[in-house]
């Protein structure tokens, strides 16, 4: 070819690169904005032309986005974790449990976000228990976890990490909360006289959820509530896994929700 481009390349003659004055750039931003615009525009329509819209988007008149208690915990809760309609559940549940006497155990804490929105559920005393390693995830079984490592391979970092101190700290002004490093099952000796009411179980994989259910199921009061975050995972398979396999032998059996958790209610 015998173009422009290709005589100067030819030649060693370098072209020199436009530049872009502020006008110029702060057009470009506008332009860019304008795409943006356009995708967020087709992305709303194709949602709201879906067959599956309705179980995507969360219907504007449910009175429980207008609660009390979940109203607050949203205004004063900043830190990630599940999404607001798993934490409402585990709001609902604790509530419900008025009458049945024991503890509250969370295994797997990360940021501390569904122990707050518990916390702003109650205004019982009961004694909060939270147990995390906040190193992230532990190591993957290999024979019922799909994930291939608990380590990011970008960061070198454990997925789900934390830092330990600021939870803490974040928890200081509950009086009724006591938060127990380490590694699951390490530190569930420290409660091992208590009863429990309600157990919410966020450890993603089979080993840990496994652990949690075969130390807190006997330690359960009658009416009490296991709640696991990620049996609809299909991410974290483990954690159904270890479910079916505790309660095929119990009275109880796990009750699935279409947002992913499950849950029994101990007879």
């Amino acid at each position: 070819m015998n173009d422009k481009r290709d005589s100067n390349s030819q030649s060693g003659t370098a072209t020199a690169s436009p530049t872009m004055n502020d006008s110029d750039f702060f057009d470009h931003i506008k332009r860019i904005e304008k795409k943006l615009d356009k995708t967020r525009a087709l992305v709303k329509r194709h949602i709201a032309e879906s067959p599956l819209s309705k179980d995507l988007i969360i219907p504007s008149h449910m009175v429980w986005r207008c609660e009390d208690y979940f109203v607050q915990a949203q205004s004063r809760v900043s830190v990630p974790g599940i999404p607001g309609m798993r934490c409402f559940f585990l709001q609902s549940c604790l509530r419900s449990l008025i009458n049945v006497p024991g503890a509250v155990a969370e295994c797997g804490v990360r940021e501390g976000k569904s122990s707050l929105y518990l916390l702003y559920a109650t205004n019982t005393e009961r004694q909060f228990f939270l147990f995390d390693s906040f190193e992230g995830l532990s190591d993957p079984h290999p024979q019922n976890d799909t994930l291939p490592s608990a380590v990011d391979p970008q960061t070198g970092e454990r997925i789900f990490a934390g830092n330990s101190e600021q939870v803490i700290q974040r928890f200081e002004p509950f009086t009724n909360v006591t938060v127990l490093p380490g590694w699951i099952p390490e530190r569930f000796h420290v409660v091992s006289e208590e009863h429990f009411a309600f157990v919410h179980i966020d450890v993603d994989l089979y080993e840990p959820t496994r652990d949690s259910l075969e130390f807190f199921y006997p330690r359960l009061s009658k009416s009490g509530m296991i709640i696991c975050d990620d049996y609809g995972s299909g991410a974290y398979p483990g954690a159904r896994r270890a479910m079916d396999e505790f309660f095929a032998d119990k009275a109880e059996m796990p009750i699935e929700l279409p947002q992913g958790q499950a849950f029994i209610v101990k007879r």
